[in-house]
């Protein structure tokens, strides 16, 4: 990873602090959608801020050779 920007507005290089500041952003995301639809008065299942982090550091682990050799396989 090259790096991102933090809220702040400042460049994040390490690693680690990227991918932390990427989990924040998505789960941010998942969030603000939630309120948006509470706020029109449709029902939606309320998502804990701990189950929305999980649901984005599932998504950004890396693929498993399986998922890999799928995506090759379909190309």
């Amino acid at each position: 990873m090259s790096g991102c920007k933090g809220k702040d507005g400042k460049i994040i290089g390490e690693e680690k602090k990227i991918l932390e500041r990427w989990t924040e952003h998505f789960a941010e995301l998942l969030m603000e959608g939630e309120d948006k639809e509470n706020h029109r008065g449709n029902p939606t299942p309320t998502t804990k801020p701990d189950r929305a982090q999980e649901q984005v550091q599932e998504i950004c682990q890396e693929p498993t050779r399986y998922e890999v050799e799928q995506a090759i396989q379909r190309m």
